[in-house]
């Protein structure tokens, strides 16, 4: 069995609180919505053919620095698959200002709750 119609709609949820934390630099808001062992993998970031791993602790002071964020994005979302009943998949593609990203996040539940556990990014430069 996969993940129920409710349990997509709070994936959904969960996604959105995790950009809008990016967006506003809510560092608290973001850690609400992050497994304890999270991390950010960016593919072609900071440059084309480089790959950086962000730990959860290090991209919260980023957004407590103003370092990262700070630019609302439009969500659009391309696949939610269930791995189980407590494990998704989740594709979205974010439009941001100057920037475009196409996400691969993996969603885990525990103690009830879903968390995003890894956010794998491909950042680009906007192309219109």
């Amino acid at each position: 069995m996969g993940i129920e119609m409710e349990s997509k709609s709070n994936i959904e949820d969960l996604v959105r609180d995790f950009f809008e934390a990016g967006d506003r630099q809510d560092s608290e808001l973001f850690l609400q919505s992050t497994h304890a062992q999270f991390r950010v993998v960016a593919s072609d970031y900071p440059a084309p053919g480089q790959t950086s791993v962000i730990s959860r602790q290090d991209f919260a002071q980023l957004l407590r620095d103003g370092k990262l964020g700070g630019e609302p994005r439009k969500i659009e979302f391309r696949s939610i698959d269930s791995i189980g009943e407590n494990a998704a998949n989740v594709r979205v593609h974010l439009a941001g200002p100057s920037l475009d990203f196409e996400n691969t996040m993996s969603i885990v539940r525990e103690e009830g709750k879903f968390k995003v556990i890894q956010d794998h990014a491909r950042v680009a430069p906007r192309a219109d």
